[in-house]
């Protein structure tokens, strides 16, 4: 489960944050699968290293904006 910790107001206020939705957490995990004793169980990208975004969910009705759509990009290319 991907989640964010978020510590403001000097520490007075803690927020936790999780996705609403795990779909693609779940989808991430079986594509990256990897099992180096049992290969056959291995997701198409074994061992991928992954990148835990929440980018689009239902407050904005599921668009992708483009300052989202820059934020991965540059996340993805290590910007």
């Amino acid at each position: 489960m991907a989640y964010c910790i978020t510590v403001k107001s000097d520490g007075n206020l803690l927020e936790i944050y999780s996705a609403y939705d795990n779909h693609g957490s779940v989808i991430s995990q079986i594509a990256a699968a990897n099992f180096p004793k049992n290969p056959e169980k291995n997701g198409l990208a074994p061992g991928a290293q992954i990148v835990a975004m929440s980018v689009i969910g239902p407050e904005n009705a599921f668009y992708l904006d483009p300052a989202n759509m820059n934020g991965i990009k540059n996340a993805v290319s290590c910007n």
